[in-house]
This record gives C-alpha cells, sequence and structure tokens, in this order.
C-alpha cells in the first residue's frame, strides 16, 4: 500500500506516508522495498518530501547499522 501512495501524484500523501516508514521503522527496517522507497524520495523535487525521507532515513538508520552504511554512501554522492 505505500507502493501505491508513493506512485500518487500527491506530493502530501507521499510525504506522509515516509513519516509513517519513520514511524514503523522498527517493523519494516529489513525491507529492500522501504529502502528504495526512502531513498528515492530523496530525489524528489519538494522539499516537504525530501524532509520526510531524512525523517525516515534517521528512524531507520538508529535501528539497521547496515542501511546507515547505505544511507551515509547516498548521502556523500548526494552532496
Amino acid at each position: 500500500r505505500v507502493r501505491m501512495v508513493m506512485n500518487s501524484g500527491d506530493m502530501v500523501a507521499r510525504a506522509l506516508a515516509l513519516r509513517v516508514i519513520g514511524c514503523l521503522a522498527n517493523i519494516a527496517w529489513d525491507s529492500s522495498g522501504i529502502h528504495c522507497i526512502v531513498f528515492e524520495a530523496l530525489h524528489s523535487p519538494f522539499q516537504q518530501e525530501q524532509s520526510a525521507a531524512l525523517f525516515a532515513m534517521g528512524c531507520l538508520c538508529e535501528i539497521s547499522e547496515s542501511f546507515a552504511f547505505l544511507a551515509l554512501e547516498k548521502l556523500i554522492m548526494m552532496v
């Protein structure tokens, strides 16, 4: 269902879905699909969605060391 929201044209819905992912990080921390959703949202042209992606990323990093390494690499490449 998250994928459906992320494919929608509603930027606010996508940002809310990313925040929900962050809040449920202890459940979704090992899903590669969730990882891709968060990483893809970092490239959004909408600041609200980028902020929500960074929130979700931070929550996932607290739980998963392997995700934290991937996130660090991604952020370094973006800068």
